[in-house]
């Protein structure tokens, strides 16, 4: 198992990357997102992406809603989607809703390997 982490400490006013680009060592599955705001978002749903090489592992944003700190969910990966050697990950916030102090961690299973 790997697991990928993202801190945005004080929001982010622009658009694009932030944080760490992730280099894969082998392939994996993703398998769950653990979001935490230590400031809830005010403003709307706070929204994110991950993206693989550029392109989105998801098929819905990762969401934490107006007023909440916190979603832990199996996000809703794109269907079989494995995470190849390789690839370089990033995290892109596509709407922080002023939530604050943020972590992101990205959950991946090493393919073939269902102890990891």
């Amino acid at each position: 198992m790997k697991i990928l982490t993202w801190h945005i400490p004080d929001g982010f006013a622009g658009t694009g990357e932030q944080g760490f680009s992730y280099y894969i060592d082998q392939d994996y599955t993703p398998e769950e997102v653990h979001v935490k705001a230590v400031i809830a978002p005010d403003a709307g749903d706070m929204q994110l992406d991950i993206k693989a090489d550029g392109v989105s592992l998801l098929n819905e944003y990762v969401v934490v809603t107006r007023d909440d700190t916190e979603n832990d969910m199996p996000a809703n990966f794109k269907e079989s989607q494995t995470v190849n050697e390789g690839e370089w990950i990033t995290l892109e916030p596509v709407n922080l809703a002023g939530a604050k102090n943020i972590s992101v961690n990205l959950v991946l299973r090493s393919v073939g390997d269902e102890t990891d």
